[in-house]
C-alpha cells in the first residue's frame, strides 16, 4: 500500500548502482479544490544512468487546470489518502463546511467513480475529526480499513472488516490527542499490531508533560499498551522489514528538539544497547509550542531497509516547524548501540509551504532511488522531481 500526496519536490540519488525505475506512487493531499486524477496515480520516471551527475533536486510541472478528471465535488478537501494492495484508494473529506466531513470515501476505479463508506459513530465528539487513515497490507482479503479520529485530550480508532461499509471501535478510548497511525507489515484478518501517536493533552508549550505511541496487539494481548516514549509524536512507522527486524520507530519532540526514535522487539524507546534517539532538529521542538513548535513530519524508508543489517539502516524524515512553514528534509542513519554512529543530515529546505500539508514518499533500495518530498496550498500544488 501507498499513501499519496499531490505536489512533490523529488531528490535523484544517482552512482554506480543506478538502475532504471519503472513506476512511481504519487501521494496526494487534498487542500482547496480537491483532485484525484486517475491518470496521474502511477507516473512514469526515467532514472539517470550511473555515471550522470551527482544527486540533485529538479521540477516536476504541474497541470495549469485543477478542474481535472476524477473530481469528486468542488466543495470537499480530500486528505488522508491511501491506496489499498488491490488497488483501491480510500481518502476522507477534510473540509469543515463540507456536509460529509469526515466521512470516508472510497474509489474501486482508479479513481474515476467514489462511494462514500459509511458512518464513523460519534465521530462529532472528536474535535479534530480524522487525522489519520491505514489500510491492512493483506487488505485484498481481510478488506480492512482503520480510522484514526482526534480531540484535544482523547482519541479513537475504529475498524471496518468489510472495506468501509461499517466501522466500530478498536478498543478503548486512547489519552492525548492523536496524530498518526500505522499498521503492522505483518497485519492479516485481526491479528497484528497498529501503532498510534500521541502528543500532549494539556496544550501548554513547553511544559514537562508530552505525549507517547500506543501499540495495539502486542503478543497478541488486544488493548491499547503505552509504551512510554516522553515525547510529542507526529509520525510513526513499522519498519518495512518488521518481520525480520521487529523495530518500531517513531519522530517526536520535546523541549530539547525532535528526535528519531526507535524501539526493537519489547526492549524500551532508544534503548543504548540497540538504537539510542538521534537528534534530527535542536530548534524545532514540542507541538504546543506556537514559535518553535513541529506542526508534523513523516518518514520514508527505502524498500531494502532492515535495522539489522549495518548497510540498510537508511530513511529519510522531513519535518515542518508551525511558523516558518518550512520543510526541512533529512537522510537519517541509526547507530547500533552508539550514538556517535548515527548521523542526520539535511538534505534540503523548502519555504513558504502551506503547514501540515507536506509529504515524503522514497522508491528505491538503500543504493539507489528517489526520494519525493510533497506540498499543496489552497489553490496551487507544486512538485519537483
Amino acid at each position: 500500500m501507498s499513501k499519496l500526496c499531490y505536489g512533490k519536490y523529488t531528490l535523484t540519488l544517482k552512482g554506480e548502482n543506478q538502475k532504471p525505475m519503472n513506476k512511481l506512487f504519487r501521494k496526494f493531499w487534498g487542500v482547496g479544490l480537491v483532485v484525484i486524477l486517475l491518470s496521474t496515480l502511477f507516473v512514469g520516471v526515467a532514472v539517470p544512468a550511473a555515471n550522470a551527475a551527482a544527486p540533485g533536486w529538479s521540477p516536476i510541472p504541474n497541470p495549469d487546470n485543477l478542474s481535472l478528471p476524477g473530481q469528486i465535488v468542488t466543495v470537499m478537501d480530500l486528505s488522508f489518502k491511501t491506496v489499498a494492495s488491490d488497488g483501491t484508494i480510500f481518502g476522507v473529506d477534510k473540509r469543515p463546511t463540507s456536509p460529509n466531513c469526515n466521512r470516508v470515501y472510497k474509489s474501486t476505479t482508479h479513481g474515476l467513480r467514489w462511494t462514500i463508506c459509511g458512518a464513523i459513530a460519534n465521530i462529532t465528539s472528536y474535535t479534530n475529526g480524522v487525522v489519520d487513515l491505514a489500510v491492512s497490507l493483506s487488505y485484498a482479503t481481510d478488506h480492512t480499513l482503520f480510522i484514526l479520529a482526534a480531540a484535544a485530550a482523547t482519541s479513537q480508532v475504529y475498524i471496518s472488516v468489510n472495506g468501509g461499509i461499517n466501522f466500530a471501535v478498536l478498543g478503548g478510548t486512547i489519552a492525548g490527542r492523536a496524530t498518526c497511525l500505522a499498521v503492522s507489515p505483518t497485519y492479516v484478518a485481526g491479528t497484528g499490531e497498529i501503532m498510534v501517536g500521541t502528543a500532549d493533552a494539556t496544550a501548554v508549550a513547553g511544559d514537562p508533560v508530552f505525549g507517547t505511541v500506543y501499540i495495539w496487539g502486542t503478543f497478541g494481548v488486544l488493548n491499547w499498551a503505552d509504551t512510554n516514549l516522553a515525547a510529542d509524536v507526529t509520525s510513526v512507522a513499522f519498519s518495512p522489514n518488521f518481520p525480520i527486524d521487529v523495530t518500531y520507530l517513531a519522530v517526536g519532540s520535546d523541549a530539547n528538539g525532535t528526535s528519531l526514535h526507535a524501539k526493537v522487539f519489547s526492549n524500551p524507546w532508544d534503548a543504548p544497547w540497540y538504537f539510542p534517539a538521534i537528534v534530527i532538529s535542536a530548534t524545532i521542538t514540542d507541538f504546543f509550542n506556537p514559535v518553535t513548535g513541529i506542526a508534523s513530519s513523516a518518514m520514508a524508508f527505502p524498500s531494502d531497509f532492515n535495522a539489522s543489517s549495518l548497510l540498510t539502516r537508511t530513511c529519510y524524515v522531513v519535518l515542518i516547524d508551525k511558523t516558518a512553514a518550512k520543510a526541512n528534509v533529512y537522510r537519517v542513519v541509526l547507530g547500533l548501540g552508539n550514538p556517535g554512529t548515527a548521523t542526520a543530515l539535511k538534505l534540503m529546505e523548502f519555504i513558504h509551504l502551506v503547514t501540515n500539508t507536506t509529504c515524503i514518499s522514497y522508491f528505491g533500495t538503500t543504493a539507489h532511488g528517489i526520494l519525493s518530498v510533497g506540498w499543496a496550498g489552497p489553490a496551487w500544488a507544486h512538485e519537483w522531481r
